[in-house]
This record gives structure tokens, sequence and C-alpha cells, in this order.
């Protein structure tokens, strides 16, 4: 299984114009040159659009109550571009009006011109390394759109954090990794987690139980 973090953004793809590399440099420098200019009469432009923005999410968001650690994921895909994903880890232990508010704050983030954010990747615990046993100290980790209201957003995370017969769950960019409590239907709990998180947004589903070891979605009924 794979920690959250671990999905980078997709490299971006540069495709040749018709004219073969050689025509496509020209339009590609013209492009970028432009882009300079267009910065520079407006200001507040960075060269290095994604990392900027990740720097910027990472201070709005320090001292946020229930906030455990934030973690922009945004490369720089050209110059005065990015792309990628916002990453918020919450405090279990907060008041749900707090969590609340700082998720509505991590969705309304604006990542400044250039730079797409495509969704918000929320959960509950460190999102690092612990220094007691060395563990990953994780409960679940959800990705959401960035239209999605924080009040569902919020409910959904604590939904799958209470839920007896799930034990690690981690979903993000449409793939599934999720642990089943031991003694659980792990077939059960498979298709709950895909309806709560949209079927039809689902293309991978990885499951693992105590009692059978890996499962195969598709050995369920009615499974993919």
């Amino acid at each position: 299984m794979r920690s959250p973090g671990d999905h980078e953004p997709d490299e971006p793809r540069v495709r040749a114009a018709s004219g073969g590399a050689g025509a496509a440099r020209p339009a590609r420098l013209a492009g970028v040159a432009a882009a300079a200019l267009l910065c520079a009469s407006l200001g507040g432009c960075a060269v290095n659009a994604g990392s900027a923005a990740s720097d910027r999410f990472d201070a709005a968001m320090a001292g946020v109550e229930g906030v455990v650690l934030a973690d922009a994921r945004i490369s720089n895909d050209l110059p005065f571009s990015g792309s990628g994903s916002l990453v918020l880890w919450l405090d279990p232990d907060a008041e749900r009006d707090d969590l609340v508010a700082a998720v509505d704050r991590a969705l309304a983030f604006d990542a400044g011109p250039g730079v797409n954010v495509r969704s918000v990747i929320v959960g509950f615990g460190e999102g690092e390394v612990s220094p007691l046993d060395g563990g990953f100290e994780q409960g679940v980790s959800v990705e959401f759109p960035r239209e999605t209201s924080a009040d569902e957003v919020v409910d959904q995370v604590i939904a799958f954090d209470g839920d007896p017969d799930l034990s690690w769950l981690d979903a993000t960019f449409r793939e599934i990794d999720l642990a089943v409590a031991e003694g659980a239907d792990a077939c059960a709990v498979i298709a709950r987690v895909q309806q709560a998180l949209g079927v039809a947004d689902v293309e991978k589903i990885d499951a693992w139980s105590p009692d059978d070891g890996s499962i195969d979605p598709a050995t369920c009924s009615g499974g993919r």
C-alpha cells in the first residue's frame, strides 16, 4: 500500500508541432516570453509558480485551529505555471466547527495566476513519520474536488475515520487503498467505500484484510 503524498501530478507531455521539434521551439519560447511580459506588467508573478503557491498555502494554513500539517503538492509545469493538489492533515481531537473552517480556508485558497489546483486531499493524522516508533501515523485520507463544500468534506472524513469496519483508507486520484478491520465483511466494506466516493469515478481498488490478506474486489459479488 502506498502512503499519502506518493501521488505526484502527471508530468506535462509536450508534443512537437507539425513542423517538427525545431518549429515547435520558437513558438514555445515566444509563449514563455509573452507570459514573462504579462507577469512583468501585472506584477507579483513567480517564475516557479507552483513552488510559490505551495509556500503561500503552507503559510496560509500555519497556526490554523484544527490543522496538524498543510502540504501543497504543486509542480512547476512551465515558467509561470503549475498544477497539483493541496494536502491538509487535521487534528482528530479538534472541534467540528474548527475542522470545517480549516477545510473551507483550504478550499478557498487562491493559488495565483497560471496555477491549477485540481483538488484538496484531507485526512486525519500526522502525515509524517512518527518519531516514537518510526511508523506512519494516519487514519484516513480522501481527495475532494475543489467545488466540494467544507461541510461535506469533514462529514465524510469523520464518517470514514469512525467506521468500525475500516482501519485505514487512502483514496486519491480515483484510486482507493484500504485496510479492513479484523472480523469485518471485506466485500461489504469495499462496496460501501466505493459508493460513498462515487463508483463511477473509482478506477482501481487495493484492499487488505487481517483475516484474508490481499483482496481482489472482482471476486466480490458485483465487484469490478
